[in-house]
Parts: structure tokens; C-alpha cells; sequence
């Protein structure tokens, strides 16, 4: 019976030694999976910034500096010290050899500026048109909500994020899916202050209100009549209430549209954002959106006319 009884007690001693193995083990995939890169310019950036007073900097495993202007290590808000690398410590011939690898530097200073500028234009486009795919992508997943169109479901956050660009793009995304309904964890946003910046306040503050007036007009349809007048807009598949296609009567006859008015029309619907920030919505989530509508519903018509605008934004910025 004591046999027994030993037998059972380093079984359960086994048991318990590999579940805290587990768990031990878990807990290091947990932070290997959340480990993070932070670059400064400076290694003292990391205390100007607070880092070190952040928990939300304890997932940080390397701190890549330029100029290493303090001979200080790195502390996280945990206590652990993290290694700091220098990218002006790099040894000359190793760095020679990194440049080396960019084509670019070799190639642009041999072209003249048609030449160069042939080259941009080709860049961009090819960026329009992978812009416009993964939206086309969106669309043949996207299911309507209560309140919204397959169509604005994918839109409005496409159009949040691109709020946030050069700010906080996640936050700003979750922001709009929360607008529209959709259960999304908003992240924690970025920077040490509770509160968003002015500007950050300023322009969630205009998404909010433009998703409210969309709660009655649609998002999609507020853009859509700038390409394709009423008239003009019976030559294309018409989605239905599910997001589908169906055919509408054809209209032979289209009517060539104002594309230099189009713009300014696409302006005035982000009315109070800026026009730089305005026209950053229009090229990278308007028009590539409409591309990606009119390949869904077959109509050439959106496709030229947004095409048309772009090139339009794009002669303006230049």
C-alpha cells in the first residue's frame, strides 16, 4: 500500500512538473510572438520618449539607434536591459557593401527627368492597380450590416485607415469599423498621452461625422454619382441589397463627365480635412476602390472615369 501510495505521488509530482513546463513554455512563445524593434535616431530618445516608464515597451527585444549618443543601456519599464545597435558603428566596408545592393542609386542618375519620370508614373500606376485588386478581393467577401451596404463595409474603414496614415493606421481602422458596427478591439492607441493629439482629435471627430450623414446617404453612394452621372450610370451591373449583381437597362448613349470638376466634387465630400489630406484619400482609397467596383460590376464607364481622376490629382500635385 505505501509502494502505492509513493507511486501516486510521483506520478502527480510528474504531472505537476510538466504542466509548469507548459506553461513556462507558453509563457516564452507568448513573448516571443510579441517581441518588438524600436528605432530612434538617437539611443537617448528612448528616456526623452519615457520608454522606460511605458509597460507598454516591456515587449521590445532590440532598440536600433543611428547615432549612439549615451553610453547608457537601454531599461525597459520591467527592469530588463535590452541590446542597442548602432547603425553609424557599422563597419565602412560592410556599409559600402550594403549600398551597393539598391539598384535605384545606380540607375535614376543615368536617366534624364522624361525618362524618370516615365518611371514614377509606371511605379504609381502599378500601385493604383494593386491597390484596386485587394479591394476587389474585399468586395467578394463583404456582406452587408444592418445599416450599411456590402459596398460601405469595406469603404469606411479602407477610409479611416487612410486617416491615420502617418499617424496611427490601426487605431484609425478599428476606429471605423467600430462606426459602422462591426465588434472590433480598438488597440491601445500609440504615444505616451491618454488622450489623441489635436490632430488625431480633428480628424476622428470628421469621420464620425461623415459615417453619421452615410447612415442616410451611403458612403459609396455619395462618390459614385461623381463618376457616373444618373444618366450615364444605367450602362453598369447595379448591385443589389445583398451586395450582388444584377442588370439594369443599357443606356447607349453615355455623357462625357467634367473630370477637372469631378475632382474638386471629391474634395467638397471631405470638406473641412485639407485638401492635401483630402486628395490622399482620393488616390490611395477613392479611386481605386471605384476601379474595383467597376471590375465587380463590369463597367468600363467607372473604370475610365476614375482612371481620369487620378491622372487629374496627379497633374495638379505635379
Amino acid at each position: 500500500m505505501l509502494n502505492e501510495l509513493e507511486r501516486v505521488k510521483a506520478a502527480k509530482s510528474g504531472m505537476k512538473r510538466n504542466q509548469r513546463g507548459r506553461a513556462k513554455s507558453e509563457r516564452r512563445q507568448k513573448r516571443a510572438k510579441r517581441a518588438c524593434v524600436e528605432i530612434h535616431v538617437r539611443s537617448t530618445d528612448w528616456f526623452a520618449h519615457q520608454h522606460h516608464t511605458d509597460k507598454r515597451y516591456n515587449h521590445v527585444v532590440l532598440h536600433i539607434v543611428l547615432i549612439c549618443d549615451n553610453n547608457q543601456p537601454t531599461l525597459r519599464q520591467d527592469g530588463t536591459i535590452i541590446p542597442t545597435c548602432s547603425l553609424n558603428d557599422i563597419y565602412p566596408s560592410t556599409l559600402n557593401h550594403l549600398l551597393l545592393q539598391w539598384p535605384c542609386q545606380h540607375v535614376i542618375p543615368e536617366l534624364d527627368e522624361k525618362e524618370r519620370f516615365h518611371l514614377f508614373s509606371l511605379a504609381g500606376m502599378l500601385r493604383f492597380e494593386m491597390k484596386a485588386q485587394v479591394f476587389l478581393e474585399l468586395l467578394s467577401n463583404a456582406r452587408p450590416s444592418d445599416i450599411f451596404s456590402a459596398y460601405d463595409v469595406c469603404l469606411i474603414p479602407a477610409l479611416a485607415e487612410g486617416l491615420g496614415f502617418g499617424r496611427d493606421r490601426a487605431f484609425f481602422r478599428a476606429a471605423g469599423f467600430q462606426l459602422i458596427g462591426t465588434d472590433k478591439t480598438i488597440p491601445e492607441p500609440l504615444g505616451r498621452s491618454p488622450q489623441p493629439s489635436p490632430l488625431d482629435n480633428h480628424r476622428l471627430h470628421m469621420l464620425h461625422t461623415l459615417v453619421e450623414k452615410w447612415h442616410t446617404t451611403g458612403a459609396w453612394q455619395s462618390f459614385r454619382p461623381v463618376f457616373l452621372p444618373v444618366s450615364q450610370d444605367s450602362t453598369c451591373f447595379k448591385p443589389n441589397h445583398d451586395g450582388a449583381s444584377i442588370l439594369t437597362p443599357h443606356n447607349p448613349t453615355p455623357i462625357p463627365t467634367k473630370h477637372p470638376a469631378g475632382l474638386q466634387q471629391l474634395r467638397n465630400i471631405f470638406q473641412g480635412l485639407g485638401t492635401a489630406r483630402a486628395d490622399i484619400l482620393i488616390c490611395n482609397v477613392v479611386l481605386p476602390f471605384a476601379v474595383a467596383v467597376a471590375q465587380r460590376e463590369n463597367c468600363t464607364t467607372l473604370a475610365e472615369a476614375a482612371r481620369t481622376v487620378k491622372n487629374v490629382v496627379m497633374n495638379v500635385s505635379s
